[in-house]
């Protein structure tokens, strides 16, 4: 059984990173600007674009991608690099409203055994 710390370093946060990264480049920054934008290497741009990167076992509701997109509007016309990461915290703390990792936990009967008191 996987904790729910690591679900969200193994599958939460690559998922949401890959998310940030697609609606970046739909906003019009190139490839480069992107990855200047999320402080990581254009090779990790390219694999979250590609998708060989980015958890494919976590899936966004409509209103977490609204938020995403908003992120990504706000990381595009950020002047300082801490952005992009009080975006992502921001993000995955609206993704446990959405109760994203325990359905990745496994959550029984709609009920958290583990961290439901965050609920």
């Amino acid at each position: 059984m996987e904790m729910p710390h690591e679900i969200i370093v193994w599958y939460l946060l690559p998922a949401l990173r890959k998310e940030l990264v697609v609606a970046l480049k739909d906003t019009g920054l190139s490839q480069k600007d992107v990855a200047k934008k999320m402080n990581i290497t254009e090779a990790a741009i390219s694999q979250y674009l590609h998708n060989k990167r980015g958890s494919k076992d976590i899936r966004f509701s409509a209103t977490m991608g609204k938020e995403i997109k908003k992120s990504a509007v706000r990381v595009r016309d950020a002047k300082n690099s801490k952005v992009v990461m009080k975006e992502l915290v921001r993000l995955v703390t609206l993704s446990t409203k959405e109760k994203i990792v325990c359905k990745k936990c496994g959550m029984k009967d709609g009920k958290c055994e583990i961290c439901n008191i965050h609920y």
